[in-house]
Parts: C-alpha cells; sequence; structure tokens
C-alpha cells in the first residue's frame, strides 16, 4: 500500500469530517483519472485476474467516501491540478492542507520540468536551422566513436579527406585545426579502449562466447560493407541519438542555463503543445525497404534537415504529418 509523506510523520488518517455534503461532479472524473493510472489499487496476489477499470473506480470511490485523508495518502501523487477544486471546499484541516501544498509542489515542479523539455526542444530547432552545432563535423567532435560506428568506419580515404575547410583559412586556424583533429583522435582512442575493456569483461560468459562463435559462423569471412540504403539509416540514427542527447542534458559541453532560463525560447509553450513529445512519439525506424536504393534517401520526422544529400528528402514534422493523412485520405477513397 501506498502511503504518503504525512503518515510517515505519524499522522493518522481522519474521518470525512472537513467533507462537504453532497455529491460533487468533479468526483467521477478524478476517481477515473487514478483508475487509468499506474497506481496501486488493491493489492493481489500472481494467481488473481487483472482488476478491470470498473473494480478500479469502485475501489478508489469507496476508499473516497470513507476517508478523504487515506484517499490523498494513497493517490495525492496522481491527482491532476483540476481535482484540487473538489477538496478546496472542504473545511479548513491541516492534514488537507498539508497535502494541497505538498500536490501543488509536485504539479509546479512538473510544470517547470515541462517549461525545460520545450525550451531545449526550441533551442535545437534554432540550431538545426543554423547548422553549426548538429553538423555532422560538430557531432563528431562532441562523441567521435559514435560516429566513427555509423559514418566514419565507411568513409573510404578520399570522403575522410573531403571534410569541409575554409578556403581563405589562416595559417593560425589551420593549426588550431589540427590540433583539433589530434584531441578527436585522442578521444576516439579512449573511447575504443575503454570499450575494449567493457567487452572483455562480457566475454567472460559463456552466453557471450556462443554468441559470438554464432555470429561468426553465419557472417562468414568478412564483414559486409552496408548499402547506401542503409548508410542513409545510419546517418539519420546518429543525428537523431545526438538530438535526444541534447534534449536529456547530456551534452557534457554545452551551457544548459542559457537555455533552460531564458525565456527568449518560451514560443513553444505559448504554441500550446509540447512538440518536443509529439517529436518523440512520432518518430518511427526507417526500414531499408522503405528508402530510395537510386540516393537512399530516408524520410526523418524528426524536424531537421538531412546530414547527407542522400537524405535531402527529410522533411519537417508538420509536412511529414499532412502527408501521411493525404495518403490515409487517397486509400480509403480507392477503398
Amino acid at each position: 500500500m501506498e502511503v504518503g509523506p504525512l503518515e510517515a510523520q505519524g499522522a493518522t488518517a481522519g474521518s470525512s469530517a472537513c467533507l462537504p455534503s453532497g455529491a460533487d461532479p468533479l468526483v467521477e472524473n478524478m476517481i477515473r483519472r487514478i483508475a487509468d493510472s499506474e497506481a496501486r489499487i488493491k493489492n493481489q496476489s500472481r494467481d488473481e485476474p487483472d482488476l478491470t477499470t470498473q473494480q478500479k473506480m469502485d475501489i478508489v470511490r469507496d476508499i473516497l467516501e470513507k476517508s478523504h485523508l487515506t484517499f490523498l495518502e494513497r493517490f495525492w501523487k496522481y491527482l491532476a491540478e483540476e481535482d484540487l477544486e473538489y477538496f478546496q471546499r472542504m473545511q479548513n484541516c491541516y492534514e488537507l492542507d498539508f497535502y494541497m501544498k505538498e500536490i501543488r509542489k509536485r504539479l509546479d515542479n512538473a510544470k517547470k520540468k515541462t517549461g525545460v523539455k520545450n525550451r531545449r526542444y526550441e533551442a535545437m530547432q534554432r540550431m538545426l536551422q543554423d547548422g553549426s552545432y548538429f553538423s555532422e563535423e560538430e557531432m563528431r567532435q562532441r562523441d567521435p566513436l559514435l560516429y566513427e560506428q555509423h559514418i566514419g568506419q565507411f568513409l573510404d580515404p578520399e570522403e575522410k579527406n573531403e571534410r569541409p575547410a575554409d578556403p581563405d583559412m589562416s595559417l593560425s586556424q589551420l593549426i588550431m585545426g589540427q590540433i583539433e583533429e589530434k584531441i578527436i583522435e585522442s578521444k576516439l582512442a579512449w573511447q575504443l579502449e575503454r570499450e575494449d575493456d567493457m567487452f572483455e569483461e562480457e566475454e567472460d560468459s559463456e552466453e557471450e562466447e556462443e554468441d559470438q562463435e554464432d555470429n561468426e559462423d553465419a557472417g562468414g569471412s568478412g564483414e559486409q560493407v552496408p548499402s547506401v540504403a542503409e548508410q542513409a539509416i545510419l546517418r539519420a540514427e546518429f543525428l537523431h541519438t545526438m538530438q535526444e542527447r541534447f534534449l536529456q542534458g547530456d551534452d557534457e559541453e554545452f551551457d544548459y542555463s542559457t537555455v533552460d532560463d531564458n525565456a527568449e525560447y518560451d514560443n513553444v509553450v505559448l504554441r500550446g503543445q509540447d512538440e518536443e513529445e509529439r517529436y518523440f512519439d512520432d518518430e518511427e525506424p526507417c526500414d531499408v525497404e522503405d528508402m530510395d536504393e537510386d540516393d537512399g534517401a530516408c524520410v526523418v520526422t524528426s524536424g531537421s534537415r538531412s546530414m547527407d544529400q542522400g537524405t535531402e528528402k527529410a522533411q519537417v514534422k508538420d509536412r511529414s504529418v499532412e502527408g501521411t493523412e493525404s495518403q490515409e485520405t487517397g486509400d480509403m477513397d480507392e477503398r
């Protein structure tokens, strides 16, 4: 049984002395929301069948009718802002006031987290348009190993030498670029060494050794070079991983205070939508069968530009969604 912070302080659940009389239209919505949540409604053994939604609602309603304090102790973490109106009508009770403060604190923290996510998402969209922070070369500097695994190992020497360089670069800039390249190579060597150490630990397992032997037998004498379409998928995965890392706050060298505390990026909030959540919810892996074998184009619905000419067909999210709706409408007409 879940308990709230008040019970941990030794307070006992009271009766319904603080409650208003009569039924309230907010109750059913609140009960339904809790029944649909991950809250533990009833302790059950493994052999017992899962409770239906109606059974959960009946149990939650019974707890609410018997004691509102017990109800709050059990389910305060799952209440929404609109649920507070029901409890605010009650007479002043210390215990109820305590839980109201805890619920408001939790809701405020959730709003702040959503605001931070939206600001980071907006900042990411601007940086994608700017084309510097999420350029292939910049991302390679931040994670050489991830780049090597997805892109670098499949490049021939000529392609590696084609990395963008400014023809008007001064001697000092040229030297600085060479130094940065050495730093990237050193970081890659360190990452590879650390990965080898981790792999050696895993190799001690007999299952790992058997799987490795099976893979070697199935793979033949050498690795196959991915097709153009498969390489386009790997590039898209690399970009997506780097975007996720930025949104989660894992870019160690980035000063997130310039975004998280900056109201300049609040226009996403003003749109009334959490676009960052839609970005990940709508993201689907692109199959090789869906690729254009001629140019390796892969439509990536991340709202970003592709890093490779082979993926120039990638579109912004809204355009991709509209295309999907048009296709679905056409399919229905054909039927």
